[in-house]
């Protein structure tokens, strides 16, 4: 009896896995996001580049690919300088894939344009990677 149980309770535990593992994921894009939503509405330009690796990459639409942190800090900070402000993030998709977080999300943001408030928005693409101290790290963002 206690081995079918315990038979039982170990499919059951794996059954529900997956949507473990997924819930778990998409809370931790949650943060990350927050995080990154916070930085660039408060113009933390260097906050916000700490959230990417050392050698992470960011390919603007229609511009070339900027790579390393400090240039992504400098990338953005024109950005923020530019009046670019309210950035959100919405979540449609979160995959895991070992280390790698890969999130498909929408975007939208305002800036001053002509005297009136011009609204912007996207779809972005953020793959986020383990680092050996338990953290993610964004490796890889692109956005239309």
């Amino acid at each position: 009896m206690i081995k079918t149980l315990t038979t039982a309770f170990f499919f059951i535990v794996l059954a529900f896995s997956p949507s473990i593992a997924a819930e778990i994921s998409e809370k931790t894009v949650a943060g990350l996001n927050a995080q990154w939503n916070a930085a660039f509405n408060s113009g933390d330009a260097e906050t916000l580049a700490s959230l990417y690796a050392e050698d992470g990459q960011v390919v603007p639409s229609g511009s070339s690919a900027v790579t390393g942190s400090e240039q992504i800090r400098v990338f953005f900070q024109a950005g923020m300088d530019n009046g670019l402000y309210d950035h959100q993030i919405e979540v449609l998709q979160v995959r895991r894939e070992g280390d790698l977080l890969i999130q498909t999300s929408l975007w939208s943001a305002k800036a001053p344009a002509d005297g009136e408030i011009k609204a912007f928005s996207g779809n972005l693409v953020a793959i986020h990677k383990l680092t050996d101290d338990g953290s993610w790290k964004m490796i890889q963002h692109t956005w239309n």
